[in-house]
């Protein structure tokens, strides 16, 4: 697990991160799906075409408005028929959103023309009509945009995370809540230790050693904290097990979406994980810190590892391939994002985008 600071001592406590900064995409916790992108701009389309004639009667922008709901009608049935190919669970949930605030907009915007701009410029005064449909037109076109910049987030227990890793439901967490609330905590940051005797000593460890680490040693220590932001992602060839006594976000993409040595941010998925629950992230899938369910929250979480794995190395020039220009530490090869603090102390820039941020500016 990534974190700003990283240590091995149970004293050290980290303090030189920069408070958290409020910036970046909206984002929200939610079930929601996405309309195919062709349709959804298409409709906006269609709503400016049919207003933007100064000549149109109110007739022909409320056709408009049908065919933009005729729009999203086809926009459910594109996710529909996703969803069956896929033999996963339809979600309509953004498209029903969605179609409710642009039926709100419609109705206030049909109001407006009908009480107000006819019984003062009269029907003839087409030009004034035609402004007023046209502004209330890119009103709603900047709302639906908002609206597709929305992230959704979904939950470790879907079908999509089997691409990044599993839930372990059988691995005993006696004493795990317990130990975690021994570690340091960062209200304005993040704290990472590797190795925490309170946690070592619990007979979980051997549970995941066996079933998870395949018989290999493994280390039990902890990410504690505060973070909304993604700055950096990491990968290792072996996996990462997380816990928490408390509901967390990870954020997660895929080795092979690095392409030519850059990662997109818009390629990072978001997972909510429930407290309580033993989440695998599998080998070479990338992460970080974990993220905090909201802007209050603080987190504790276990993050148990190969043996041995965020040790100390000697930095050397290993040569030009994305593992041997990234790599940071032992078995953790780093990509930070040019905003982030990790890219101004010397890490790999590898993260193109924008830095996401799960507070709302």
């Amino acid at each position: 697990m990534g974190s700003v600071v990283e240590d091995v001592g149970e004293e050290e406590i980290a303090d030189d991160i920069p408070f958290i900064e409020k910036r970046g995409d909206d984002f929200r916790q939610s079930g929601m799906a996405w309309i195919d992108d062709g349709l959804f701009y298409r409709c906006c389309f269609l709503h400016m075409l049919f207003v933007a004639d100064p000549a149109a009667e109110i007739e022909i922008p409320v056709f408009a408005h049908v065919l933009a709901y005729f729009a999203f009608v086809i926009g459910i049935g594109h996710d529909f028929l996703e969803a069956v190919i896929e033999d996963r669970d339809p979600d309509f949930g953004q498209e029903v959103e969605i179609l409710e605030e642009f039926c709100h907009f419609v109705f206030v915007e049909i109001r407006f023309h009908a009480f107000i701009i006819s019984p003062l410029f009269g029907r003839k005064q087409r030009f004034v009509a035609w402004i007023s449909y046209s502004v209330s037109s890119v009103f709603c076109i900047i709302f639906l945009t908002k609206e597709r910049m929305i992230m959704k987030i979904y939950n470790v227990e879907d079908k999509e995370f089997s691409l990044y890793g599993k839930v372990w439901k059988d691995i005993p967490s006696s004493g795990l809540d317990e130990a975690l609330e021994e570690g340091e905590m960062d209200e304005r940051g993040v704290i990472y230790k590797r190795s925490f005797s309170k946690l070592e000593s619990l007979t979980c460890k051997s549970q995941l050693e066996k079933k998870v680490f395949g018989y290999k040693k493994c280390q039990m220590g902890y990410c504690n904290g505060h973070n909304r932001r993604l700055n950096c992602m990491e990968y290792h060839k072996g996996s990462e097990v997380n816990y928490s006594d408390d509901d967390f976000i990870l954020l997660l993409a895929r080795y092979e979406d690095i392409k030519e040595g850059l990662l997109d941010s818009a390629s990072v998925k978001a997972f909510y994980v429930k407290k309580h629950t033993f989440v695998e992230i599998y080998p070479l899938t990338l992460h970080y810190a974990p993220v905090s369910k909201d802007s209050s929250s603080l987190f504790r979480v276990l993050v148990s590892l190969p043996l041995g794995t965020n040790e100390e190395i000697e930095k050397e020039d290993l040569g030009e391939s994305l593992d041997e220009k990234c790599l940071f530490m032992k078995d953790k090869w780093l990509l930070a994002h040019r905003d982030s603090a990790e890219a101004k102390n010397g890490a790999y820039i590898g993260i193109e985008g924008k830095n996401i941020d799960l507070d709302v500016d």
